[in-house]
């Protein structure tokens, strides 16, 4: 049986929209708990095969973390982002077509 992870959250840096783990001033959790979020939902290689791997998980259908480009309130912007995450999480996708798909 194959197993699918959904709405596996990641964030693209450089994104002008700030998301739920980019703040730290608005964040109600620890510090170096953060730092090793934002490390691990920027990374796919690195980390999160390896915890797919280890997990058992064959494919994980990936989101972008919420808040996300729908908190931007200027609509220029709010698409720029857009289009950088599609681009991004496409980029990802085609690299590892049988692992990831995309939300």
């Amino acid at each position: 049986m194959r197993r699918v992870a959904l709405e596996e959250a990641f964030w693209v840096e450089g994104l002008s929209t700030k998301g739920s783990f980019t703040d730290e001033g608005s964040n109600a959790i620890r510090s170096e708990v953060l730092a090793g979020i934002r490390e691990r939902i920027a990374d796919y290689t690195e980390t999160r095969l390896p915890d797919m791997d280890r997990y058992g998980i064959d494919v994980q259908v990936l989101s972008l973390t919420a808040p996300g480009l729908q908190v931007q309130p200027d609509p220029h912007l709010a698409t720029n982002d857009a289009v950088l995450a599609n681009d991004h999480f496409a980029s990802v996708i085609k690299t590892h077509p049988d692992r990831f798909a995309g939300f």
